[in-house]
C-alpha cells in the first residue's frame, strides 16, 4: 500500500492529500498523500482504497497463499473447485490452471463503494468530494462508522438505511467500515479533472464546505442542481 503514497513530510506540487476515517472511534483520522499524475484514469486514491479493502477482506492473504501452492496442491484445489461447481461439463473441460485463474480473478476483483458527498457545481467552484468504502460493508457486518455518517449527513444526505441481510437479520443504518474521503476539481466545460487536497480539517462536519454543500446549488444532498461531471 505504501508504494501508492508519497511522503506526507515531503509533499510536492503534483501531490494531493486525502483522509482515512476509521470506523473505530478510538483511532484518529489520518491523512494520506499521493501523486496526481495518474489523473482520472489511474487515480491513486481509488487504487489505494481498493488495495486497502482487498487486504481487509483477506483476499490479499489468499492471493499470497495461492502463489505458494505446489503442483500437487494446485491439482487438489482445481478438483475441489470443480466439485463446488457441480462438476458441470463446462468446468470439467477446463484445465487446472484455468480453474485456479478463475479463483485468482475473484480474489483480485476487490472494488469499493463510492458515495458522492458533493457533485461539482458553479457555486462550489466545481469541487467534488467523494467517500470510498468497502463494497458490501453492511452485508459483511463491518462496524458502524459514526464520524463518516456525521460527515455524510452534514453534506445534506440521509444516512443509508439498514435493511435486511440475506437471512432476514436487521442491518445497521449509516456508514459501515473504514472509509477514505477525497476531493477533485471537476469542470467538464473547461475540460479539467484534477485531484485537490482534502485535509483533516475538512473531515470536520462543522466545516465551511459542509455548510456550503447544504445550500441550493452547493452540490450536496439538498443542493445538487447544476451538478454533474466525471468525479470517481
Amino acid at each position: 500500500l505504501n508504494s501508492l503514497l508519497t511522503s506526507a513530510n515531503m509533499p510536492i506540487a503534483n501531490d494531493f492529500s486525502f483522509v482515512h476515517i476509521p470506523a473505530n472511534p478510538s483511532k484518529p483520522i489520518g491523512v494520506k498523500t499521493a501523486s496526481k499524475s495518474g489523473g482520472l484514469q489511474n487515480d491513486a486514491l481509488i487504487a489505494y482504497a481498493k488495495h486497502y479493502f482487498q487486504a481487509q477482506s483477506g483476499n490479499a492473504a489468499r492471493l499470497n497463499a495461492l502463489d505458494q501452492f505446489g503442483p500437487e496442491e494446485r491439482v487438489g484445489l482445481a478438483a475441489k473447485l470443480r466439485s463446488q461447481a457441480g462438476n458441470s461439463p463446462h468446468v470439467m473441460g477446463m484445465s487446472d490452471d484455468d480453474m485456479i485463474n478463475l479463483l485468482r480473478t475473484s480474489y483480485e476483483s476487490t472494488s469499493c463503494e463510492i458515495t458522492a458527498l458533493t457533485v461539482p457545481t458553479k457555486d462550489n467552484m466545481h469541487r467534488a468530494v467523494s467517500m470510498y468504502g468497502a463494497d458490501n460493508a453492511r452485508n459483511d457486518k463491518l462496524p458502524f462508522n459514526k464520524r463518516a455518517t456525521e460527515l455524510l449527513v452534514a453534506t445534506g444526505h440521509a444516512p443509508p438505511s439498514g435493511g435486511k441481510d440475506d437471512e432476514g437479520n436487521d442491518l445497521p443504518s449509516g456508514v459501515c467500515g473504514d472509509v477514505f474521503v477525497g476531493r477533485c476539481h471537476d469542470d467538464e466545460v473547461g475540460d479539467v479533472w484534477e485531484r485537490v487536497d482534502f485535509t483533516i480539517d475538512d473531515a470536520d462536519c462543522r466545516s465551511d464546505w459542509c455548510r456550503q454543500a447544504r445550500k441550493p446549488g452547493g452540490g450536496g444532498g439538498r443542493g445538487s442542481e447544476g451538478g454533474g461531471g466525471a468525479a470517481p
